[in-house]
């Protein structure tokens, strides 16, 4: 926390991913600069790099939100990232897997995440985080302001999601499934024959 400026007791937001549109940066700029006004020690960390970065800083000075939000460009040090953050916000508007997503869950962390793509096979609403709809920052906003009032359901909530991690993506898990998948479509095969 001291590398970006952020003291003990700060209530850190982050996000991991391209700068880009697909993302929903602006939805999750939006959420949090409202947040910001109720909660002095909220902070947003950016992770990540895109054609979004001018447009950002743009909207970070015209919101009078350069000292509390960050962008830290590329960093390989993701996982020190999840440690030291609150919670992980990922309100994209279409989504591959969402590592990132599973990434923050290992580390302990609740997430807010968008109804998209496959994020809600990843996340139940109320348990490892909250889902909210894609394009609605006051949807991001009311769940960051609950997870900043109650340290205890991040707490809970980065419990179960690592337990779900642990369960169900876990390297042995996956490819313990490569491995009956490939049995399976070999049986197919020698069927044929």
């Amino acid at each position: 926390r001291p590398e970006f400026g952020f003291e003990p007791g700060d209530f850190v937001v982050g996000f991991v991913g391209q700068l880009d549109e697909r993302k929903g940066v602006f939805d999750l700029l939006k959420g949090f600069s409202k947040l910001a006004e109720k909660a002095p020690q909220a902070r947003l960390l950016l992770v990540g790099t895109g054609n979004l970065e001018g447009n950002i800083r743009d909207f970070l000075a015209r919101n009078k939100l350069t000292d509390k939000v960050v962008l830290t460009g590329f960093r390989n040090d993701i996982p020190e990232i999840m440690k030291m953050i609150d919670v992980l916000v990922l309100p994209s508007l279409w989504e591959g897997f969402g590592i990132v997503v599973i990434e923050a869950m290992a580390a302990g962390k609740p997430v807010v995440v968008s109804r998209a793509s496959n994020l809600p096979e990843i996340v139940t609403d109320g348990r490892e985080g909250f889902l909210v709809a894609p394009k609605a920052p006051e949807q991001i906003e009311a769940a960051l302001e609950k997870l900043f009032r109650q340290p205890e359901l991040r707490g809970k909530m980065g419990q179960v999601g690592r337990e779900r991690v642990l369960r169900q993506f876990s390297q042995a898990r996956m490819i313990d499934e490569l491995e009956a998948y490939f049995y399976e479509l070999a049986a197919k095969v020698e069927n044929r024959n």
